[in-house]
């Protein structure tokens, strides 16, 4: 199974990546799914894979039927490289692009998080964000260095 396929995820995550810390949200499918943020986790490739792996036994599910989202940045773009590698899919949202609310400047990790998973909208409001190309996922003529 190819890690960005089409077929649906068992559960969403979300995660607001920083330096030292990453939130963590899960979201269930479906327009009323359920959005939890249990906390915060090292960004580290250990911790990061542990905490996945856990929420996925806990859930019932394997690796390949989470579907990851999270904000590009600095820190990020080794996270898209080696949940690819696990099979895990993922998407990374252009900060530029996440739409807005006017005057909204109130900002918290876990509403960032819930903002961007499908569930954690309004029922009626949810939207599909534009995302950037993943490292593994440039066709072969655009790869960077062809």
């Amino acid at each position: 199974m190819k890690a960005n396929s089409d077929t649906p995820a068992k559960l969403y995550i979300g995660l607001d990546v920083h330096k030292a810390q990453t939130t963590v949200a899960i979201a269930k499918p479906g327009a009323r799914g359920e959005v939890r943020v249990p906390g915060n986790v090292r960004t580290t490739q250990h911790a990061l894979e542990g905490v996945l792996r856990r929420i996925a036994k806990a859930h019932g599910c394997s690796l390949p039927d989470l579907e990851v989202c999270y904000e590009a940045g600095g820190c990020g773009m080794w996270i898209a490289r080696r949940l690819l590698q696990l099979k895990v899919r993922c998407t990374v949202v252009a900060p530029s692009l996440i739409p807005q609310k006017t005057g909204d400047k109130v900002k918290t990790d876990s509403r960032a998080e819930r903002d961007r998973l499908p569930g954690g909208q309004p029922e009626g409001r949810q939207r599909r964000l534009p995302s950037t190309r993943t490292p593994g996922s440039w066709p072969a003529c655009c790869a960077p260095g062809s």
